[in-house]
């Protein structure tokens, strides 16, 4: 028995699932799709700045912080209720246009986010959601001038703790802490010996703080300093990174607490490229092949999964500048699902995070025609199905795969028990259901 499906589809590869009830089965494993409405939130021109984080819960709620321009730029942020995107509070809660938003869970479960207010003239604020409302963490502002490049954690007793460029030291880094009453300083404030960017804080399991950024003192290039209980000390050399660094972001792999650092690097040439290096106790070491990204990247994101697997994010030079996933295999680094997979002209932000379960996420903006603005989109990297355990080569077969026009099912049962077949594309958009008759 055949069944010959025509498609009018132009270049691309397909996911196919087949169904008998009451099970799903796969042999095509995972994708990118969408959680909730794809645009879930709008507003915006490709020239106004926007400012993403993605964060998830305790219990493995994905959560989003943005620069919202439906509100005039100012913090807004959702949920995913399991059906759709809701508003954490009210949406454009900040008094002014909100900027570096960083967003983090207390040990308890209660989201906090830290922002560069420009309602208040570029501080740095940090506010916790009560439930019902955003709160403001502390009297007033957290920096005495402007802070760029925020980074909020907590350490094992809950303090919240923030990193951020000081410009009221000359555009240093400061870290502080809430210490129930005032945010106080932690060692020296602006205690690196020049000037830094994207400062990226981190806690080892031992409840020590780290803090990583492009050191300008050191020709930009990467520097991560830890507090000592006294003092901030160089973890290695001081401007360690054989280039100039950008987007630079540090975490512990959960699986050995080793530190790690991922930042792109800068050649002379306007290039851009991918990098991972791991502190080995002494020195830092590339983790893979330096620069291994397929091309220029932009807006670069790092995480680590709950397993010990670091994914890189990007916009992706290579790929019409639409959004790659790539991740460590513990050999080599390896594209996660299609790259280029973002639907939009072209990505202008993304950032990307691990859910407890150990599923990848990205959340990013993007400018689509069809739109006429940016919007914003949350994608994860599942199984096309859940409940796959069976392989649908016993039940039957298909060619071509890829396929461009024309697909033939070869039932390998004269009464198939497969009852519908679907067709999606590499976005995990359906293109076509039928049943099999």
């Amino acid at each position: 028995m055949k069944k010959v499906i025509l498609m009018f589809l132009c270049l691309t590869s397909l996911f196919v699932f087949a169904q008998r009830n009451p099970e799903k089965f796969s042999p095509f494993g995972h994708t990118w799709k969408y959680i909730g409405e794809k645009g879930f939130s709008t507003g915006g021109y490709s020239f106004q700045i926007f400012y993403l984080d993605l964060a998830f819960s305790q219990s493995g709620q994905p959560y989003v912080a943005f620069t919202d321009w439906l509100y005039s730029g100012k913090a807004s942020v959702m949920k995913f209720n399991g059906t759709t995107w809701e508003n954490v509070g009210n949406p454009g809660f900040s008094m002014g246009v909100a900027g570096y938003v960083s967003l983090a869970f207390s040990p308890s479960g209660q989201p906090y986010l830290a922002y560069m207010d420009d309602g208040d003239s570029s501080r740095a604020k940090v506010m916790r959601f009560d439930g019902a409302n955003w709160l403001n963490v502390g009297n007033g502002s957290v920096s005495e001038g402007d802070a760029y490049f925020l980074s909020l954690g907590f350490s094992l007793s809950g303090e919240p703790f923030l990193s951020y460029a000081d410009f009221s030291n000359s555009g240093k880094v400061t870290v502080k802490k809430f210490d129930g009453n005032n945010w106080v300083a932690v060692g020296n404030p602006g205690f690196s010996a020049g000037q830094a960017w994207y400062t990226s804080l981190a806690f080892n399991p031992m409840g020590e703080p780290y803090v990583g950024f492009t050191d300008v003192y050191n020709s930009e290039k990467a520097t991560v300093m830890k507090y000592d209980g006294t003092n901030w000390v160089n973890v290695g050399n001081a401007g360690f990174s054989e280039r100039n660094v950008w987007d630079v972001k540090i975490a512990f792999n959960p699986s050995d607490s080793i530190l790690h650092i991922a930042y792109k690097d800068f050649d002379g040439s306007l290039l851009y490229m991918s990098n991972v290096e791991k502190f080995t106790g002494t020195d830092w070491e590339f983790v893979g092949e330096p620069r291994f990204s397929p091309g220029m990247v932009y807006y670069q994101s790092f995480a680590i999964s709950p397993a010990g697997e670091p994914y890189v994010a990007f916009g992706d030079d290579a790929n019409s500048g639409k959004a790659t996933v790539m991740k460590f295999n513990g050999t080599e680094w390896q594209f996660t699902g299609t790259p280029g997979f973002s639907a939009g002209e072209e990505l202008w932000q993304v950032d990307i995070a691990v859910s407890p379960s150990g599923i990848p996420y990205i959340f990013y903006k993007d400018l689509e025609s069809a739109y006429g603005h940016c919007i914003l989109s949350v994608l994860k990297y599942d199984s096309v199905f859940t409940g796959i355990h069976e392989s649908i080569d016993s039940l039957f077969s298909l060619f071509p795969n890829p396929v461009y026009s024309c697909v033939t099912f070869d039932f390998k049962d004269a009464t198939p028990k497969i009852k519908c077949i679907g067709i999606y594309n590499v976005q995990g958009i359906k293109v076509l259901e039928t049943n099999t008759n």
